[in-house]
């Protein structure tokens, strides 16, 4: 079977793709393969890479992420700037950037005066100073940036050669906001050193998403290394707008470098067993030193390492303005994609988009997602994009890239230890649909999670959590975000604003709810108990009535409204063992015209958007809450579907197999939703107390995990699962009275179960086997 299976999948991949092309890391699934235009549908461009034997560009450049834009510290007196002033005298240095329309870097950024994402800026010592002992840095500082993630730090040259580190001098870095005097000691004198102070954002959440607001990164006056001859810099003889100070200079770090390159593909190495490229792809290994001799090509160069400054690679291609002509709110992204790459390796391949509006670049999106997969073949990748497209476009370009996660998620994810030469793309397509109404992108990690009672018992309440984990990877704790979370938005006309007697009472963006079990036909206001959110009123869909709740905007933790995105929290002490809380989503535009978004396959399948509600109503997304009906009517199975839609879905060939068993309304089911996106959502994320909600329920437990590679069974060891599922799984073999069954299947599932005990197949003990 597995090998007709096989099969059957080269076959549909050659057809569908001829020529074959964070954040979170997502493993992504085959797009939908190509088929005819349907009508309404504008071609906006088309790049394959080659015109006859020659391989060309069509326009597209090679960008590295890492290089700065611009130079960002400058003398400012803060003139205009409401709220903004120098630290002393009439003029101080400050890291930040004005507001200033014809400065296409800057005119599509979100707020300003700020800072903007990856911005690493620096100011340094021009002379390589001798000091004595005692020296000590000495200066005024304001800073104003996100927590935790962008942060200015004061860091010495010791030697002046090249070799920068970080003072601590019991300060640390500065993240957050405050101000301070400061005196830090330089324990190396005497010596001879350089100074910087230097100021590192990440890719997101800040001035120029929108996401953090902030009055620029840093602020400095009053300057000077006591003890090495050198003066006071009290910035009042610079002009304003001056880099340049007496014995001070902006020094930007120099970026990673450009490795971005177009090969005819039949120099590359290809293992996708199904197909080969044999046309022109691109790729970021030009110029690498490095080779994929790790994984048996050492003729082939690979993606580089880290480099000397420490910096890792982040390269892009971005393609030549695109027209934004038709109609449709629906506009889709195809490229083809070659992955090899394992997520232990630490690289992952990346899509961005930006619209271009009167003359202006707006900033990139994307989903927050990094992607990875080391399966070794071609990938046909589809993307829905119009929400992400700004209303008044008249040009879009799309950006294609890679980038090297070791700093972030070294011991997390993986050890970066092997580099391939993936990823290569090739076969780029986008194309806007004539559909009308607003158009959805939503996250399956920022669904509702199937959950237990949070007592630990069979009868108590459950919260309606999102799938996904809050926190950092690397914090051992879990917490689910409280709401479910959906991006929806009209390129067109934009969303309407619901009416309850008074103008504008916010978008038109609804979550319509009905639940089975215990609390079967509740549909009133008792689904919510926030007053966030509004109940509507019951409306019909697919033969049932519905409870119609608006949502609320979404908010970053500095209380900024995220544009186009959307949040519903339902009742956290209502719903109990039992309950199953079918839900989809609905929004309308500013000319009436709505649309729906569900799941195909009764809510488990691939994503579908509707004008016809009931057509939603027929198949909801659904979460329950465990141990739920099969349980209640008798039956002792649990079967936990850790590949959600993937694979086929692998779901329907197990629902399959209980209808002719006749057991299907036996047998409980835990989705674990978005599983590549390693979200902390595995069974025992959610399961308080395994004696009273495993063990004494269930005799049988089947866990499918699919084609999935990486974080199957958690350990508790925190990476990539902080989840210990390893723990649970062995507690009901163990503890269980009555000789229980278990059930593993999926690509790396059962080996992952056999490391974590210990023994070999052979080895495989009779207690463990039914």
């Amino acid at each position: 079977m597995k090998r007709l299976l096989t099969l059957v999948f080269c076959i549909s991949f050659v057809m569908s793709s001829p020529s074959l092309a964070g954040k979170r890391p997502r493993n992504p699934s085959p797009g939908p393969p190509r088929g005819a235009a349907t009508a309404g549908t504008t071609f906006l461009a088309w790049y394959g890479f080659e015109s006859g034997p020659s391989c060309v560009t069509e326009g597209w450049t090679r960008v590295d992420i890492t290089a700065q834009l611009g130079d960002y510290w400058h003398v400012d007196d803060f003139s205009g700037l409401a709220g903004y002033s120098p630290l002393e005298g009439n003029q101080s240095l400050w890291c930040g950037a004005r507001p200033d329309a014809g400065d296409l870097t800057l005119c599509g950024y979100a707020v300003l005066p700020g800072y903007g994402n990856n911005w690493n800026q620096a100011f340094c010592t021009k002379a390589c100073l001798t000091l004595a002992a005692g020296a000590q840095v000495q200066a005024l500082i304001q800073w104003d940036s996100e927590p935790g993630y962008d942060a200015t730090s004061l860091e010495i040259d010791d030697g002046c050669t090249d070799n920068w580190v970080s003072i601590d001098g019991g300060i640390g870095v500065w993240d957050g906001a405050g101000s301070d005097t400061i005196n830090v000691a330089v324990a190396a004198a005497p010596t001879t050193a350089k100074f910087r102070f230097r100021f590192a954002a990440d890719g997101a959440w800040s001035d120029e998403d929108g996401l953090w607001g902030t009055d620029g990164a840093f602020t400095l006056d009053m300057l000077t290394v006591t003890n090495s001859g050198l003066g006071l810099e009290d910035f009042e003889g610079e002009a304003v707008g001056d880099n340049d100070a007496t014995d001070w200079e902006t020094c930007t770090p120099a970026g990673y470098g450009d490795f971005a390159g177009l090969y005819n593909a039949i120099t590359v190495v290809q293992e996708d067993p199904c197909a080969i490229n044999l046309t022109c792809v691109w790729g970021f290994f030009a110029g690498s030193t490095v080779n994929y001799g790790c994984g048996g090509f050492p003729a082939q160069p690979a993606v580089p390492y880290e480099n000397a400054r420490g910096q890792y690679i982040s390269n892009e291609i971005w393609s030549p303005a695109i027209p934004f002509i038709g109609t449709g709110s629906e506009v889709i992204l195809s490229f083809d994609v070659y992955k090899d790459l394992p997520i232990e390796a630490l690289v992952f391949f990346t899509w961005r988009v930006r619209s271009v509006v009167a003359g202006c670049p707006q900033p990139w999106l994307d989903r927050d997602y990094v992607y990875y997969g080391g399966h070794k073949f071609w990938l046909r990748f589809s993307e829905s994009i119009g929400d992400l497209i700004e209303s008044g476009a008249d040009d879009i370009q799309i950006a294609l890239g890679v980038v090297d996660m070791f700093s972030f998620w070294d011991g997390i994810y993986g050890d970066g230890a092997c580099h391939s030469h993936s990823p290569l793309f090739d076969d780029v397509e986008v194309v806007r649909v004539a559909t009308v109404g607003p158009t959805w992108r939503v996250r399956h990690i920022d669904l509702f999670q199937d959950n237990f009672a949070g007592d630990g018992t069979t009868t108590g309440t459950a919260r309606a959590d999102m799938a996904g984990d809050i926190l950092p990877p690397s914090n051992p704790n879990i917490v689910p975000g409280d709401s479910a979370v959906v991006s929806v938005s009209d390129p067109d006309v934009g969303l309407d604003y619901h009416q309850t007697g008074v103008p504008s009472s916010g978008p038109a963006v609804y979550c319509y709810v009905r639940v089975d079990g215990p609390h079967g036909g509740l549909v009133s206001g008792a689904l919510i108990d926030d007053a966030r959110y509004t109940y509507i009123g019951t409306v019909m869909a697919g033969g049932h009535p519905w409870a119609e709740i608006q949502l609320d905007s979404s908010y970053t933790a500095g209380g900024s409204v995220v544009a186009d995105k959307y949040n519903i929290d339902l009742n956290d002490n209502l719903f109990v063992p039992g309950d199953t809380i079918h839900f989809f989503f609905g929004a309308e535009n500013a000319v009436g015209n709505p649309t729906y978004f569900s799941r195909k396959l009764d809510g488990q399948g691939d994503d579908f958007v509707t004008a016809n509600r009931s057509e939603a109503g027929e198949s909801p997304m659904e979460f329950t809450i465990l141990p739920a009906g099969g349980w209640i009517r008798g039956g002792d199975i649990l079967y936990v579907d850790h590949a959600d839609d993937r694979d086929g879905p692998v779901q329907t060939f197990f629902d399959t197999a209980f209808d002719f068993l006749g057991i299907r309304d036996l047998v409980d089911r835990y989705d674990v939703l978005d599983p590549s996106s390693l979200g902390q959502n595995t069974l025992k994320s959610r399961v308080t107390n395994v004696s009273q909600q495993i063990i004494s329920c269930y005799r049988k437990i089947i866990w499918n995990s699919g084609s999935q590679e990486r974080g199957l069974i958690g350990d508790g060891s925190e990476f990539p699962l902080k989840s210990d599922d390893y723990s649970l799984l062995f507690s009901f073999l163990d503890q269980h009275a009555d000789r229980p069954g278990l059930y593993l299947s999926g690509d790396n599932l059962a080996q992952e179960w056999l490391t974590l005990i210990g023994v070999s197949p052979g080895q495989l003990r009779s207690k463990y086997m039914n």
